[in-house]
């Protein structure tokens, strides 16, 4: 199955003509690698009539591991056993594989564990949890359950994302990071101006867009020169709850807090190259988000040399330590968010000495050349090969 974010470590794997690599997506999920087959399945047939809410993604699960079920015993017939089997842990992808190849290894890549209280969840009191949420994510978690109790191992990202796991099972998962490529964000030449940057794919609470938006009234106050670039789709939701009345997160936000179109650029979706630039050109970049899954655009920002004003919340707190590799600023305060941001426009060798231990930060823990030899360590062990 091999998820998307472990896509460096298959293409490691596949460059070896002693490995046969195999994944299975839906269809478009991801791009073909060279050295691997892919084969896809369906998505999920409709919903019946009545299925509660709370239920919808535990129904996509399920068709989710049928279809993979259906496609394991035809490879077994063309004589391809797998030593080891990675999936993405609650899609329902990895769940049947121990029934069909209950000789081999399944390793799970799990990103979270939903907890009601306090996270994604339960922890702006701007966005309170809801009864409806609370069922959702309790059978969410049934499903992240049910591969954890099936599969040998997992990894997760950081040691946050794992501590939110029940602690019966953190001894089943080792924290090895997907990676980040430091050898393509790097850091460019200052250009002197004053800019601010913000990355978000949908500029949405769980992200604190309202905390940052609330900011960049102060910032743009106190700083007449700085402009501000924000990088995000903002018609999507990815990881709040939709925004009310149909609207868009974006458009709820800057209903609040309106922003000068002059200074304030949004940009949309970014190719990847126009999007290191933007992080290259940046004099002060923020990062914000409630206690939830640590975004690889923070990585790419320290690693792209960016000085990082970031929430003092625990996802982001495991990467920066305040005036060593960033600054922290108090999630909840747009002053706090907003002094911290005009303490990094001011620069100087103390400024400069944060954006180069970022990116030594990033160097030592994240980048590919140190964790792609960790998932394959761990994979080797696990399938005895």
């Amino acid at each position: 199955m091999f998820p998307g974010q472990l896509g460096r470590v298959m293409e490691t794997l596949a460059r070896d003509p002693a490995n046969s690599v195999v994944h299975l997506s839906q269809t478009g999920n991801i791009a073909g690698l060279p050295g691997v087959r892919r084969l896809s399945y369906p998505a999920a047939a409709p919903l019946p009539a009545g299925v509660p809410p709370y239920l919808h993604k535990m129904h996509a699960s399920v068709c989710a591991a049928t279809e993979v079920a259906s496609l394991l015993p035809k490879l077994r017939a063309e004589g391809f056993v797998p030593d080891i089997t990675v999936a993405y842990g609650g899609r329902g992808v990895g769940t049947f594989v121990k029934d069909v190849y209950p000789e081999r290894a399944v390793l799970g890549h799990f990103e979270w564990y939903s907890n009601a209280r306090g996270f994604e969840y339960g922890f702006d009191p701007a966005h309170a949890l809801t009864a409806e949420n609370e069922m959702a994510l309790r059978m969410q978690n049934a499903e992240l359950l049910v591969d954890l109790a099936a599969f040998d191992h997992g990894v997760t990202p950081t040691g946050w994302q794992r501590s939110t796991f029940p602690p019966e099972f953190r001894e089943k998962l080792s924290v090895i990071h997907d990676g980040i490529d430091t050898d393509f964000f790097t850091p460019g030449a200052s250009k002197g101006e004053e800019i601010v940057t913000y990355v978000s794919r949908g500029l949405e609470p769980v992200r604190g867009f309202h905390q940052f938006a609330a900011a960049a009234q102060k910032i743009l106050a106190a700083r007449p020169k700085c402009r501000i670039v924000v990088v995000g789709e903002g018609s999507q939701v990815f990881y709040s709850r939709k925004a009310p009345g149909g609207r868009s997160w974006r458009e709820v936000v800057l209903e609040k807090f309106p922003l000068d179109p002059a200074r304030v650029h949004f940009t949309g979706w970014l190719q990847r190259r126009e999007y290191r630039e933007v992080l290259r050109a940046s004099s002060a970049h923020v990062y914000l988000t409630v206690p939830y899954v640590l975004s690889w655009s923070l990585l790419e920002a320290m690693s792209a040399g960016c000085l990082v004003v970031g929430s003092r919340t625990p996802p982001v707190e495991e990467a920066i330590a305040h005036r060593e590799n960033g600054l922290l600023a108090d999630y909840f305060s747009a002053q706090s968010i907003a002094d911290a941001v005009c303490e990094a426009l001011e620069g100087g060798a103390p400024m400069q000495a944060l954006r180069q231990r970022a990116r030594e930060t990033v160097l030592e823990r994240y980048a590919y050349e140190r964790v792609v030899p960790q998932h394959i360590e761990l994979m080797q062990r696990l399938s005895g090969r």
